[in-house]
């Protein structure tokens, strides 16, 4: 990779755990998800059809699952800390990493709302990110602390994860170390985003199920590890207000 190594010696130095490098069932639930991403990738109407969307979500939360099951064993303990969700993804996600139901309330959670954004007379390669603060007192609790972000994809691009840290550096917070916590990531967004993070001065680990090398020029993930559009697909989950 033009970003670092990639192999198993030096992902775990680097605390990159991901699932399907160990387990055969990680794997095989990567291709059941590209199946179903596939098929809505081919056909946007599957957006929309709540069938599919709760077949996405049941595996999703059987991945989520399987990151639970072996935990221990990459020594990831994440799960008493503050739980920064990523809007609207990471809404579901957040619940299904600490195993609660869908409309719980997380006493610790930071709702975030991250957009890509293009922006006018900008090559479409150059991303931008929007960030809003549901409540922006809440940053404080994380400064200098561990934090959870769960998404079911992340990083992709890493630009999410990244436009929130800037955000909330500008506000004079930063956190210690952050475990991400994740179904995919994808091979380029996860070197980048390490060595980013490093360079700052921050801790990081990613666990995920499965990885994706092939993200398309719109920033999704396709290849035979494709999951659609995730935000998109799980809002039929969205906890209630």
């Amino acid at each position: 990779g033009q970003f670092g190594p990639w192999n198993l010696k030096s992902l775990e130095k680097n605390q990159i755990f991901i699932l399907e490098n160990y387990y055969d069932e990680a794997k095989y639930l990567m291709d059941k998800i590209n199946v179903i991403a596939q098929k809505i990738v081919f056909n946007s109407v599957f957006y929309h059809d709540t069938g599919v969307a709760q077949e996405y979500f049941n595996l999703a939360k059987e991945g989520y699952n399987l990151l639970t099951k072996y935990e221990k064993r990459f020594k990831i303990n994440d799960q008493n800390l503050s739980a920064i969700s990523l809007e609207r993804a990471g809404l579901v996600t957040t619940r299904l990493a600490l195993g609660k139901s869908q409309n719980a309330k997380v006493k610790q959670e930071i709702r975030v709302v991250t957009k890509r954004t293009h922006l006018i007379g900008e090559p479409t390669t150059n991303l931008s990110v929007t960030v809003l603060w549901r409540n922006k007192e809440q940053l404080k609790q994380i400064n200098n602390k561990e934090i959870l972000i769960s998404d079911f994809v992340n990083p992709a691009s890493g630009a999410s994860s990244m436009a929130f840290i800037l955000s909330a550096q500008k506000e004079g917070v930063k956190p210690a170390k952050i475990f991400h916590r994740s179904v995919s990531l994808t091979q380029a967004g996860v070197l980048l985003m390490k060595k980013a993070l490093t360079e700052m001065g921050i801790e990081s680990v990613f666990y995920s199920i499965g990885v994706a090398s092939t993200l398309s020029p719109n920033y999704y993930l396709v290849g035979d590890r494709a999951v659609a559009d995730a935000g998109h697909i799980l809002r039929h989950f969205l906890p209630k207000k």
